[in-house]
């Protein structure tokens, strides 16, 4: 295989690698077998060591760890949000009353009140995954931007208003 020529050569390769590619394949995964399996047995041998060093570890890298933690729970609550907003409004997350869009300004709605009694009883986290895993319907619920809701509020306590709601994108 001794070709001068760096176009040839490269084509030497690319063929070799492709008709030896399965070969390749099981070596690797013989090879990372061994190596997980050596790595199980050490680990289970070491448990001690293991626990010292995780716990040295977490008090020199206390702050990363809080901050990542952080910024992953920060993500975790956005698909959540995500997901309960789209079971409530079923995919069209909008307003219903004047047609905001816009995700930070969206709020969970009860059509006949009662929301506040309900997050009170159960804790909002409670409310929120009972939503998220299907144990509590939808049909009282709807999406309502942060104004309208609160004109829906004051609403239902003082009356209707003579107040007109219109979203400009």
């Amino acid at each position: 295989m001794p070709y001068k020529d760096r176009d040839k050569r490269l084509e030497y390769w690319k063929k070799y690698n492709f008709e030896h590619k399965e070969e390749k394949h099981k070596k690797y995964m013989d090879s990372r077998e061994k190596k997980l399996a050596y790595a199980k047995k050490w680990h289970a041998e070491h448990k001690e060591h293991d626990r010292e060093y995780g716990r040295i570890y977490r008090e020199t890298h206390r702050e990363e760890i809080r901050a990542k933690s952080r910024r992953q729970g920060k993500v975790k609550r956005k698909k959540v949000r995500l997901k309960i907003l789209n079971l409530i409004s079923n995919g069209n997350i909008k307003c219903v009353q004047c047609g905001c869009d816009d995700i930070r300004l969206l709020e969970i709605n009860h059509k006949n009140g009662g929301g506040g009694k309900e997050i009170k009883s159960k804790t909002p986290s409670t409310f929120y995954r009972e939503l998220y895993y299907g144990k509590r319907g939808t049909d009282d619920l709807e999406i309502l931007c942060r104004v309208c809701n609160a004109l829906d509020h004051i609403e239902r306590k003082y009356g209707k208003l003579p107040y007109e709601i219109k979203y400009n994108k």
